[in-house]
């Protein structure tokens, strides 16, 4: 009975030897990324109005089954999208799924905007005999800068060409200085109305930029982040722009937190404004870590809401 019970071990020793091998080689890659389309429309010159639509693909590009959510940047005035996506739940191993985001630009306020897509909270499970599940990966956001075509010019209210006439006539002769001479070199000043914001860690928020052309005459400007806090990043809805003669436009400065961001960590972002043929100008910006991602997730408010 002895040497049965030991010849019986050496065998449920050897048939677990022998399956090490295979349960080693379960997959364990857990990875989904977020592509935008190569048939998307064009992300300039949004007449009042106009609806874009742009889609975007979800794809798995690991070994196990995974979930997600899809978090996207809220829209700044005078735009609309929506605010969120369907989340993605089991995409299996080399599957692809499509997302659609309506792009329109309302024309409610003269600005460019910043849109940013991005995959969160990325989970797989896992196979084997233990199961469970663990944390995936994804690409970096997909990022877009939408612009406008100008607004109308409001009617003049019909009045006459010859009172035009006779006011430009008076004007230069009260005046008595030649146009070249009433500015010397383009001035373009910049400012944050809410220069400090709240921001979630792994995400980004975004900060409206006045630019304001103090000259007569139209102004190319080059816009640059020339500081920022090491682990973020920050960038503009639009690097390269003119300003007509006297003209306001607001652009957007987006600032993103590193996903491991712990809360009260703080970043000094900097925008410097370089109008061609002037003075450049800089603009600061704070954002300031507020929760975390799972802190969110486990806020108790949400969850009352939820309850509700």
């Amino acid at each position: 009975m002895r040497k049965t019970g030991v010849w019986i071990l050496v065998f449920a020793v050897a048939a677990l030897g022998a399956t090490m091998p295979s349960m080693a080689q379960f997959p364990s890659t857990c990875q989904v990324e977020l592509f935008g389309a190569e048939e998307n429309p064009s992300t300039d010159h949004f007449d009042e109005g106009e609806t874009r639509t742009f889609a975007f693909t979800v794809e798995n590009t690991g070994e196990l089954d995974a979930d997600a959510s899809v978090y996207i940047s809220e829209s700044p005035p005078g735009w609309s999208w929506p605010s969120s996506a369907p989340t993605i739940q089991s995409l299996s191993p080399g599957e692809t799924q499509q997302r659609a985001i309506d792009i329109t630009f309302t024309g409610d306020m003269e600005a460019d905007a910043g849109f940013e897509m991005v995959l969160e909270d990325i989970e797989c499970q896992t196979l084997g005999l233990t199961g469970g599940t663990i944390s995936g990966d994804t690409n970096s956001p997909q990022t877009l800068t939408f612009t406008h075509a100008p607004l109308p010019v409001p009617s003049d209210g019909g009045l006459p060409w010859a009172w035009i006439v006779f006011g430009v006539i008076v004007a230069a002769a009260v005046v008595g200085v030649p146009v070249a001479y009433q500015q010397r070199g383009a001035r373009v000043s910049a400012s944050v109305e809410e220069s400090e914001k709240d921001v979630i860690a792994g995400r980004g928020t975004s900060f409206p930029v006045t630019l304001k052309n103090q000259s007569n005459d139209p102004v190319p400007v080059r816009l640059e982040i020339t500081d920022v806090q090491e682990g973020w990043s920050a960038l503009t809805t639009l690097p390269d722009l003119e300003l007509a003669a006297k003209e306001t436009r607001t652009v957007y400065m987006m600032v993103r937190a590193p996903p491991d961001a712990k809360p009260g960590d703080l970043c000094v972002a900097k925008l410097t404004v370089k109008p061609e043929g002037g003075s450049p100008t800089t603009v600061k910006t704070l954002s300031r870590v507020d929760k975390t991602n799972d802190q969110t997730s486990e806020d108790p408010d949400d969850a009352q809401d939820e309850d509700d």
